[in-house]
């Protein structure tokens, strides 16, 4: 291996079986690590009985006892093996991963321009080799490893990247002494995280932290006392409680981190409240990404990141492709982030929810904000049967106010006795103040989003497009056409309880929005008309696209010739204006 000096790049990924099958180291008799030359009482780990590494614990997994008894031994091996060392401090070789360590080691020595290295095993003698001279290996800057013990290891002196993997293979311990600080580190990805207390050392060890990375993240709550109707004795609910109590020392003396981003995939139902806590020790978090959203989240992110400037949500989560009853409750989960993170830039969570209806309540401080996308739900709204009652007493009222011109145009000197108008029904009044509100509600909205004059992207719904085909109930979503017979496919993601886009509904209030670029509004109807539409092209200049004026270029939507001339309008006034349709979760 020495023989190699002009490496860059190191990669060691071996087998443990491998290496205990092929590469078999035989010690002096006597020495820690021997054991029977003659191979009949040897399995593939004879050589490393004791090792902590990940495909051992996986073989042990499927029995809470044999984790537990694996635990205990690992403990005292490394305890043990630590203390194995020659009479000048050198660590004694005693097993095939030693030998392999050590030639690691010399591989590294040899080449100084090495930038990466990449350990998908742990080998304990490589750490002591590193231990002991904390200066070498200088040129490394990206190390992939293990955590061990639930704490990153010794690291080479300017190592900026860690990655660490099968972090839930790793024993951990409260109890277990702090690892070493690495105050180069700048960035850490952990894979397979269960406990808080890990992302907590993780902190702790690099103080210069700036992003953290979690992927498969599956936090578990520790605190729990019990389930209902379980009978253990008394005893899981002391442990539990106990638990609890070290949960809360440890949450008032953790470390403040300076962590400026932080990045989550997979992440399970049961992290929520881990991932919550974890806010708390990041007051300098300035961008958050997630696979996963919760009410939560907003709250605790308002409350305990004031530096928060970027928050997405990378992928929907599988509800999304469910209709939204617009009769359910509707729970706020964006609004605490635009009325509290006063340096919001991006907010890029279409799939949650605004409840319209509160946005009068508390103004929006996030006035730099340059990319919205969620949904604006809850407007009060008329059914199709509802609707056409109210246009029936429109219609009828219309038609005497006419009638009455008409008579006072043709006699006015001749004094007539007034008619009096058809009284409204109660139920033409709930509709008419109804349908009052609504317009009310949709001008406040719109007012907010008039002070958001850097805005540049701004979606109001989800995509259409979120049907699985693939799936047999769509046929529940064909139906047959009044208008030619032919059959077609109800989408069904139009809900009726969103905004519309219409001047009498306060649109003229978003001259202000001078930068804005984007436009989509594909899961609602905005209602349009084309004196709106003329309003659009004339006032947004630097508009560049805009997604669902019209829908019917969707797979099996029926046409609808009054939408198809209002994007023929605004493709006349404004040519340079793009109207696509999503081919998904754009």
């Amino acid at each position: 291996m020495s023989l190699v000096k002009q490496l860059e790049h190191v990669e060691i990924f071996i087998l443990w079986s491998t290496i205990r099958r092929y590469f078999r180291y035989h010690p002096i008799p006597g020495v820690r690590g021997t054991h029977s030359s003659d191979g009949q009482n040897d399995s593939v780990y004879s050589d490393a009985e004791e090792d902590t590494t990940p495909i051992i614990t996986t073989v042990n997994n499927n029995t809470n006892d044999s984790n537990g008894a694996d635990t205990d031994k690992d403990m005292d091996k490394e305890k043990n093996r630590s203390t194995t060392t020659t009479a000048v401090g050198q660590p004694t070789i005693c097993t095939t991963d030693d030998v392999i360590g050590e030639a690691l080691w010399r591989l590294l020595l040899s080449n100084p321009n090495i930038k990466t290295l990449d350990l998908r095993q742990d080998f304990l003698f490589f750490r002591q080799l590193l231990h002991q001279s904390p200066t070498a290996l200088q040129c490394i800057q990206s190390v992939t490893t293990q955590l061990v013990q639930g704490r990153l290891p010794v690291l080479p002196p300017n190592t900026l990247k860690v990655e660490a993997n099968n972090v839930r293979f790793s024993r951990y311990s409260r109890e277990d002494s702090p690892g070493p600080v690495n105050n180069s580190v700048e960035e850490v990805v952990v894979r397979h995280v269960e406990y808080l207390d890990q992302l907590r050392q993780v902190l702790f060890q690099a103080p210069k932290l700036k992003k953290l990375y979690i992927e498969n993240l599956a936090l578990l709550d520790t605190t729990i006392v019990h389930e209902e109707g379980y009978d253990d004795g008394g005893e899981k609910a002391l442990e539990k409680q106990k638990e609890a109590e070290l949960e809360a020392e440890a949450e008032r003396t953790a470390t403040v981190s300076g962590v400026q981003v932080v990045r989550c995939n997979h992440l399970h139902r049961q992290s929520t409240t881990g991932l919550e806590r974890l806010f708390r020790m990041t007051p300098h978090l300035v961008e958050f990404y997630n696979s996963g959203w919760t009410p939560g989240y907003a709250s605790i992110l308002a409350e305990n990141c004031p530096l928060l400037e970027v928050v997405r949500i990378v992928s929907p989560r599988y509800a999304t492709f469910l209709e939204r009853n617009p009769k359910n409750p509707i729970v706020d989960t964006v609004s605490p982030l635009l009325t509290s993170c006063s340096k919001l830039k991006v907010v890029d969570i279409q799939y949650e929810l605004v409840d319209a209806k509160k946005v009068k309540e508390k103004p929006w401080v996030c006035l730099g904000l340059e990319k919205l996308r969620c949904q604006f739900v809850g407007v009060p709204y008329l059914t199709e049967k509802e609707q056409v009652t109210m246009d029936r007493m429109l219609a009828r009222e219309k038609m005497e106010k006419e009638q009455e011109s008409e008579d006072n145009q043709h006699r006015p000197s001749i004094p007539l006795q007034r008619t009096i108008p058809t009284a409204r029904s109660k139920e033409e009044e709930e509709l008419h103040e109804r349908t009052r509100q609504a317009t009310e509600i949709r001008r406040q909205v719109l007012g907010q989003f008039s002070k958001l004059t850097r805005l540049k992207h701004l979606t109001l719904s989800p995509d259409l497009k979120i049907t699985d085909f693939s799936n047999a109930d769509m046929y529940a979503l064909i139906y047959r056409s009044k208008k030619d017979g032919q059959h077609y496919i109800n989408y069904g993601d139009v809900r009726p309880d969103t905004l519309h886009l219409r001047l009498d509904c306060g649109l003229d209030q978003l001259a202000t929005l001078t930068d804005l670029e984007y436009l989509a509004m594909e899961s609602m109807d905005p209602q349009m008309r084309a004196e709106d539409v003329e309003w659009i092209a004339k006032h947004l200049g630097k508009l560049k696209e805009m997604r669902g004026l019209a829908l019917d270029t969707h797979v099996g939507m029926e046409d609808d010739p009054e939408k198809d001339a209002l994007r023929g309008l605004l493709q006349s006034l404004r040519p340079d204006i793009l109207h696509t349709e999503s081919l998904g979760r754009h």
